[in-house]
């Protein structure tokens, strides 16, 4: 059976949080990450414009577990990025839903990982009378 990898990008910031909160918050997250045993490795990412403490989980399949982990820091998603293909997709705490937002690219904003910055290309969706395409 072959199960997807995926990086997982989180972060234990929020944005109603005092600074001191978000830092006792991320030292949680960091030993938790440790506790399970993952390779994760900090990296700079951003939330609506601002930066924001993230953590870079590194190739795994059991995803559920970090969403727990995620909800129990207030987030309202991760995002999850295939090793293979690099499609990206946010997946929702409260619901696990998700939903495919693009392709992680090197870029010139965001996400900075290995001195590489990061972004997410958005796919392009084209509305019909029939179906929606989206092109990859």
């Amino acid at each position: 059976m072959n199960m997807d990898r995926y990086n997982v990008y989180i972060s234990s910031d929020h944005y109603l949080a005092d600074a001191e909160t978000n830092q006792a918050n991320h030292g949680y997250l960091c030993d938790m990450l440790d506790k399970l045993n993952y390779t994760w490795r900090q990296v700079e990412g951003c939330y609506k414009g601002e930066p924001e403490a993230t953590i870079e989980v590194q190739d795994i399949s059991n995803i559920p577990i970090l969403l727990g982990l995620a909800q129990s820091l207030n987030q309202e998603c991760i995002l999850a990025v295939k090793t293979d293909t690099k499609e990206a997709k946010l997946i929702y705490c409260n619901n696990r839903s998700d939903q495919i937002i693009g392709k992680f690219v090197p870029l010139d904003a965001y996400t900075i990982v290995d001195g590489k910055v990061y972004v997410i290309q958005p796919y392009e969706i084209k509305h019909t009378a029939a179906h929606n395409t989206i092109r990859r």
